[in-house]
């Protein structure tokens, strides 16, 4: 239905730059900035207004994370900046189940602001910032099995703070901010 939008709650915290990610039933935020680095997971119940719930606490201390992945069972989030370094960290979380997060595994490189994409079987992390420029690089999971990631290919130019979206079939990396030396802006290219 077409509308406005309405206020479902409140966070526990105030938070920027976490990872967030939902299944069916739950949403979550996990880690962010405020402004220093946090470790918080929050969650919402999605078939009713509400406040957040502390869900629990993720593996480490990050802002600045990439766009959370998920499918109905299991949520990623990764990368990120903790004091002094680029996080290459990826935790994963049962989103039924309250509790901190586990240590899935680690992407290719320590990166912040990078874009996920997910389907029920494969997520995806692309592009982002590292120190000294964007990157173009995609790595993918098997979000059912833990693990290191695989590189699975690059998008068509470096950039950060892209949107991904996905079908069972498909996944899409858009927009983002253009690498600092060359033409100013963002893209309006979809991959």
């Amino acid at each position: 239905t077409l509308g406005n939008a309405t206020d479902f709650g409140d966070l526990v915290k105030s938070v920027q730059m976490m990872a967030a990610y939902g299944s069916h039933t739950r949403g979550i935020w996990l880690a962010g900035k405020d402004p220093g680095a946090l470790n918080d997971i929050q969650s919402v119940e999605l078939h009713s207004l509400g406040n957040a719930a502390d869900f629990g606490d993720a593996t480490v201390s990050r802002g600045e994370m990439a766009q959370g992945l998920a499918n109905r069972t299991r949520g990623l989030g990764a990368g990120g900046t903790t004091p002094g370094s680029y996080s290459d960290v990826v935790d994963y979380i049962t989103i039924a189940t309250d509790g901190n997060a586990t240590d899935f595994g680690n992407l290719t490189a320590g990166v912040k602001r990078c874009t996920g994409s997910a389907n029920s079987t494969r997520g995806l992390f692309g592009g982002g910032y590292a120190p000294g420029s964007y990157k173009n690089t995609i790595d993918y999971f098997t979000i059912a099995s833990t693990g290191n990631a695989s590189d699975y290919g690059d998008l068509k130019q470096p950039t950060r703070h892209a949107g991904g979206s996905a079908s069972p079939t498909r996944g899409i990396i858009a927009g983002g901010n253009m690498e600092p030396g060359g033409p100013s802006g963002f893209y309006n290219t979809i991959d």
